[in-house]
């Protein structure tokens, strides 16, 4: 059994730069659905109108959210592969 971390940086960083595109596909996917969700004021009102507009605000929100999270994931992957290939360096260097 070995002590140590055992990692692949270019699998890692392929990883890191995946999820942060996902991030940026949703962001896509945010951006079209409120900009067609404001397209339709002019052809929604009523009591009906307000229940759907508000509870668009909320899952755009929600999706707002995920992108957020899923992006700062993809960054902490990306500065924890940096921070280990820098120890790893350190570490050799000193014998």
């Amino acid at each position: 059994m070995a002590d140590g971390i055992t990692y692949n940086p270019g699998p890692v960083s392929d990883q890191a730069h995946s999820v942060i595109s996902s991030a940026g596909t949703l962001d896509q996917i945010h951006s079209d659905s409120h900009q067609l969700t404001q397209m339709l004021t002019e052809y929604f009102a009523g009591h009906g109108a307000t229940g759907f507009f508000e509870a668009q605000a909320q899952m755009l929100s929600g999706l707002q959210g995920l992108i957020e999270t899923i992006g700062q994931h993809g960054s902490t992957i990306g500065s924890v592969l940096e921070g280990a290939m820098q120890t790893d360096q350190t570490i050799n260097s000193l014998f």
